[in-house]
């Protein structure tokens, strides 16, 4: 039982091993790349284009990023464009953080410790935040421009639910590992204690 316990060990070692070359150039890559992007994104011209007429594509649940580089928007449409993107960006980076370091504890042969659990934790509950505030910012802009009658606002409120059902199964979903990874923590403990 000890000798097939070591070959899984061995086998998370080699996976986190690759997964530790892929996760720090995306961090890098999400980082100075969304950073550099998004005051790149201030300097673009200025036009008419206000809050209302970003509100709609947030509500359309069209792609907003590729609609907010071809507009000219306002000075105060793209300082709000610029804080919810570095909202999310932050928030993403922090991710990405937790995650390497959690892949470092699996790297380490540390699966099922308190350390991996905190990371794992702490990501979660980013994840958790990110959804909220795209969630949030979607519903507030569909509140918007509900008052305009018109056809589009049952498919603003079908994209709504959409992307609220989805929110809930990845809820779910990584609530599961979340679990299984305490659950594994608490039996490994335990365990040292038995022994």
């Amino acid at each position: 039982m000890n000798l097939e316990r070591n070959k899984r060990i061995a086998a998370f070692r080699k996976v986190s091993g690759y997964l530790l070359w892929v996760s720090m150039p995306l961090l890098i890559l999400c980082g100075l790349g969304g950073t550099i992007g998004l005051f790149l994104f201030l300097f673009f011209p200025l036009g008419d284009i206000g809050l209302s007429a970003l509100a709609i594509e947030i509500a359309n649940n069209s792609d907003v990023v590729d609609w907010a580089l071809q507009t000219k928007m306002t000075l105060f449409t793209r300082l709000v464009c610029f804080i919810l993107g570095a909202s999310v960006l932050s928030m993403v980076i922090y991710i990405l953080l937790h995650f390497q370091k959690l892949i470092e504890c699996f790297n380490a042969g540390e699966i099922f410790n308190r350390l991996a659990v905190s990371n794992a934790r702490k990501a979660f509950k980013m994840n958790l935040y990110v959804n909220f505030l795209i969630l949030g910012t979607q519903l507030l802009c569909v509140i918007l421009v509900w008052s305009q009658i018109d056809k589009e606002n049952l498919n603003r409120l079908g994209h709504l639910m959409a992307n609220s059902f989805s929110f809930l199964f990845s809820l779910a979903f990584y609530s599961l590992i979340l679990w299984a990874l305490e659950i594994g923590t608490d039996l490994n403990e335990e365990a040292e204690l038995t022994i």
